[in-house]
């Protein structure tokens, strides 16, 4: 099935018989983002979508340091959902689908209230932040995305975007709103790929349609040595968790 970006036609959505979503999503300069939904002709754009990294601290002075949120801006992603059914509402039909994503390394946030704010409410449903005991340290940011893009980190200059790509299967329906299926995605980062596999639920809610997983990953697995210092007192942990909260209008 061919999806064209073109003016909104709801009923080509309702009536599809297997429907297939495109999405792009982009974060532009008020740094949120945009979720495009296209089936056979309709194009919704819902600036609810985020992607972020979540770095861990370590080592014997670790009280002193904090954990960082690296949001991804001006990156684009494309989303396809295969399902025989007649309502964006009835999810319980997915089969499977797939995903891919690039993020350009220039256009990483660190510790941006402002960039975080649409991933930090998912992250503290995933129990992986919160706000009582952690912060963002906006004073230091500049300092760390300066020691991130570097050579011995992510290298901006040779590698300039990290790709992702990735396909689901193995769906099983919660209720008629929500299911769950086995997302395997493949991280470039630094030339170096990776694949996992990671839980992915997709929802209904509210008229949105919704899409999120989360899963770990270490830097040391892309040939990245974390950051340190004061002889190791303080240091970035080797895991990460990369999130993602994928948001477009449904029905």
């Amino acid at each position: 099935m061919t999806l064209r970006m073109n003016k909104l036609d709801r009923a080509s959505v309702a009536h599809a018989a297997q429907v297939g979503i495109m999405a792009l999503m982009m974060m532009g300069s008020e740094m949120t983002s945009a979720f495009a939904a296209s089936s056979q002709g309709s194009t919704i754009m819902v600036p609810k979508s985020s992607l972020a990294i979540l770095t861990e601290k370590e080592g014997v002075a670790a009280a002193l340091a904090h954990r960082h949120i690296i949001v991804a801006t001006n990156w684009t992603a494309e989303l396809r959902i295969d399902r025989k059914v007649e309502k964006m509402a009835s999810l319980a039909a997915i089969t499977s689908g797939s995903a891919t994503i690039l993020i350009p390394v220039k256009d990483l946030i660190v510790d941006s209230p402002d960039a975080s704010a649409g991933i930090v409410g998912f992250l503290g449903e995933l129990k992986l932040w919160n706000p009582k005991d952690d912060r963002l340290e906006p004073g230091n940011a500049k300092k760390v995305r300066e020691n991130m893009l570097d050579e011995s980190q992510l290298d901006v200059a040779k590698y300039p975007n990290i790709e992702g790509s990735g396909r689901f299967s193995s769906c099983q329906a919660v209720n008629e709103s929500s299911t769950r299926c086995s997302l395997e995605l493949t991280l470039k980062i630094r030339g170096r790929v990776v694949t996992k596999k990671l839980p992915l639920v997709i929802r209904y809610s509210g008229g949105e349609l919704i899409a999120e997983f989360s899963g770990s990953f270490a830097f040391s697995e892309f040939g990245i040595k974390p950051y340190t210092a004061l002889m190791g007192a303080i240091a970035v942990k080797d895991g990460f968790t990369l999130a993602s909260r994928i948001v477009a209008l449904g029905d």
